[in-house]
């Protein structure tokens, strides 16, 4: 679940969980709320917050999140979460590949600004990393080094390449939105939610589960599904 972590820290999440306690307690599907739930889907709450009893790493939170998404989408009915895991992966590398790329070229301008060289035309010094050049030709980007000319346009275009992967990811995190959402340009909220059960039900409760939700949105199915009326034998 590597691309998961990736996702986060590029987030900016600050995580300082680890795993050195012997007992751990996370919610699961069926004692998760549904406002927990919602935050964590409209990315309002981490998912360290899944965590009841002890101290784990985002790893171990990641997959006790993947699990309740997966169960989820199992009580649905649905055979979308293969789809759902093969987009987040996809936009995982993408994240990972433009944070990555980027970060490599603007050490490669910094490290030349630091000692007062400006890529300028007729330019002839310039300072190279080895390292990160090989780096980033291992990510298909090859860094010329032939002259300073060369070394600055080959950064350029690389620069260019890469911000298409930020297009790349936009695409995508439609895609999972799409999917999360159907075809609402907004997630429902919790408060939104709640209002549309209680017109239903009376007295539903505020710490109401997931799993609690996706049965009474079956009854309300069953109760608006249109009866088939018998064929006439006669």
């Amino acid at each position: 679940m590597d691309w998961i972590k990736r996702i986060w820290k590029h987030l900016g999440k600050t995580l300082s969980l680890t795993s050195k306690t012997s007992f751990v307690l996370f919610y699961s599907y069926e004692t998760i709320t549904l406002k927990l739930y919602l935050d964590i889907v409209n990315g309002m709450e981490e998912v360290t917050k899944l965590v009841v009893t002890g101290r784990v790493s985002i790893d171990d939170c990641a997959k006790q999140w993947d699990a309740i998404i997966q169960k989820n989408y199992e009580i649905n009915g649905g055979y979308e979460y293969m789809n759902y895991v093969d987009l987040m992966k996809e936009y995982g590398y993408l994240m990972y590949e433009y944070n990555f790329v980027k970060c490599c070229l603007l050490k490669l301008i910094t490290l030349n600004q630091e000692v007062g060289i400006v890529f300028m035309p007729g330019e002839e010094n310039f300072v190279q990393d080895e390292e990160i050049i090989a780096e980033l030709l291992d990510h298909g980007y090859k860094i010329n080094t032939t002259g300073a000319n060369a070394f600055c346009q080959s950064i350029n275009s690389a620069l260019i390449r890469v911000d298409g992967l930020a297009n790349r990811m936009k695409l995508k995190a439609a895609e999972i939105s799409e999917m999360m959402y159907g075809s609402e340009k907004e997630p429902a909220s919790f408060d939104s939610i709640m209002a549309f059960l209680s017109s239903q039900f009376p007295h539903v409760p505020e710490d109401i589960t997931l799993s609690r939700y996706n049965e009474i949105i079956k009854v309300l199915k069953k109760k608006n599904k249109p009866q088939v009326q018998p064929v006439d034998n006669d």
